[in-house]
């Protein structure tokens, strides 16, 4: 499968798109990886920038799917469903090692997403999901945590760790 050529327009929403459609067509398997950052960039025809910021983005829309599902106590059933959509992808998997990055990156990558929405919003584009993504890298960023040996890989746990300590912040 070819990936669509990208110009202008939400890049980030069509870059999680276009990601997420490759996914699916080529039929990969757990633990398969995704073309690398370059590869992407040129079968997609945008700049690597644009890429690392829609992967960003994903991590963000898991992370959020992934607490939501655990505070509801239908996580199970979100990822089963999510398996049966993109056959393959083991979002079990995946989705412990996105939580993981964003525990240990999301102050960073908050401060760029914001750099990211600025830009979209000054293109005249709606950087609501630009947004979107600097308030859950920030909020898991805010609360400095590692992930433990222990937790490694294990959705579960990193969660739950994740959800104890959002529950102690103050409300605003």
């Amino acid at each position: 499968m070819s990936l669509e050529s990208l110009k202008s327009e939400d890049l980030h929403r069509r870059v999680q798109r276009s990601l997420k459609e490759y996914i699916v067509a080529s039929g990969m398997k757990s633990g398969d990886s995704i073309p690398t950052e370059m590869e992407l960039s040129e079968r997609l025809g945008i700049s690597r920038t644009a890429i690392r910021e829609g992967l960003k983005g994903l991590e963000a829309l898991v992370c959020e799917c992934v607490l939501a599902g655990r505070k509801a106590g239908v996580i199970e059933t979100v990822l089963d469903s999510l398996d049966d959509t993109y056959p393959g992808f083991d979002w079990k998997k995946r989705s412990a090692y996105m939580l993981e990055r964003v525990m240990t990156h999301g102050l960073r990558r908050a401060a760029e997403m914001r750099e990211v929405a600025l830009t979209v919003e000054l293109l005249g584009l709606d950087n609501a999901m630009s947004k979107a993504t600097v308030g859950w890298q920030q909020a898991v960023g805010d609360l400095r945590l590692c992930a433990e040996k222990d937790e490694m890989g294990d959705y579960r746990l990193l969660a739950d760790r994740i959800l104890a300590h959002l529950d102690k912040r103050p409300r605003t």
